[in-house]
């Protein structure tokens, strides 16, 4: 009716900034052969904890999946996908922890400078916080029978391509 004052509506906008619902904690993990480097940031973006574990071996390695229990249990996890992290992405996942694997062809860290571990730790956190990995950076993790078959498939497909190589090297002989 034209006389009827209507109630306004209040609509929730988004923030600007952040793209994902909030977690406690957004963890970025930089992992390497014997190196492992860890950043933490609250709900608000700011860095709440940063380490670095050596390992050099499994049980070692482990201690860090021990050191982010506290943060892990209400955050989430992001590491680069890469073929030393498999065991450390199966470990978090068993932990019951929430892992998300990103391409690190998409993080495109090497535009940020100078690039570190610590760094890349810091970034990969950072942009876990904002949502950018989700939409952007996320990847596709096989399970481990498939990732097994990929494997034996890849090693078939090498053999198959070097006994061309000396079947073309016994022809032009």
């Amino acid at each position: 009716l034209p006389g009827e004052q209507r109630p306004s509506l209040q609509v929730a906008t988004p923030n600007p900034t952040r793209l994902t619902m909030p977690t406690a904690y957004s963890i970025g993990i930089d992992l390497h052969r014997t190196v492992i480097q860890i950043c933490v940031l609250d709900e608000r973006g700011e860095r709440v904890a940063e380490e670095r574990v050596r390992y050099a071996s499994l049980e070692e390695g482990r201690r860090a999946i021990e050191w982010l229990q506290p943060y892990a249990a209400t955050g989430r996890i992001a590491v680069e996908a890469l073929g030393l992290n498999r065991w450390f992405v199966n470990a978090c996942r068993a932990a019951g922890l929430d892992v998300l694997v990103c391409d690190p062809r998409k993080l495109d860290l090497k535009k940020l400078g100078k690039k570190t571990d610590r760094r890349d730790a810091r970034e990969i956190a950072r942009r876990l916080w904002l949502g950018d990995l989700d939409r952007m950076a996320r990847t596709y993790y096989p399970s481990d029978a498939e990732y097994g078959r990929r494997k034996l498939l890849r090693v078939r497909h090498r053999l198959i391509q070097m006994r061309q190589q000396t079947v073309n090297q016994l022809r032009g002989l």
